[in-house]
């Protein structure tokens, strides 16, 4: 296996990236992944997003359980791949964390180019709509992986 650990990132570890790391979770099983989350901007350890959870919850996932943890110097390694919500905040990665490597927006990582929006102060319809277009990302984010190990 190529990577021990994943961890996805978004600015405040509130909604996109906990929801990433627990439909990853569900997904692949415990395939000796570690997989988390983690904020570029966390100031103290911040419950999920209400609306995420309500969200994560219709479709079978608890994140109810789940407080923000800051990005640290020490979530960079050769065997870990860290996937960000978005290309700014790679580039902030990039220029925050001097052993930053395998550093990604998660569509780059799959082929694409963009960024994962964040529905904050949306309705919930919009938190659905962004749930479901994460977990396409996370499928081709295992296709990825596979094709990786292969």
């Amino acid at each position: 296996m190529r990577y021990s650990k994943i961890i996805f990132v978004s600015q405040d570890d509130t909604y996109r990236a906990p929801v990433a790391a627990t439909i990853l979770k569900r997904k692949i099983g415990n395939k000796d992944i570690k997989i988390e989350s983690r904020g570029l901007v966390v100031h103290f350890p911040e419950p999920a997003n209400p609306k995420g959870v309500e969200v994560a919850k219709a479709h079978g996932l608890n994140l109810s359980r789940h407080t923000a943890r800051q990005l640290t110097e020490m979530d960079f390694g050769v065997d870990i791949l860290v996937l960000v919500m978005t290309e700014r905040g790679k580039q902030k990665i990039y220029d925050r964390f001097v052993k930053a490597v395998d550093v990604y927006s998660i569509k780059e990582f799959v082929g694409s180019t963009g960024d994962v929006d964040i529905p904050y102060g949306k309705s919930i319809e919009e938190y659905e709509d962004n749930f479901v277009f994460i977990e396409t990302l996370i499928n081709e984010v295992i296709k990825k992986i596979d094709e990786l190990n292969s």
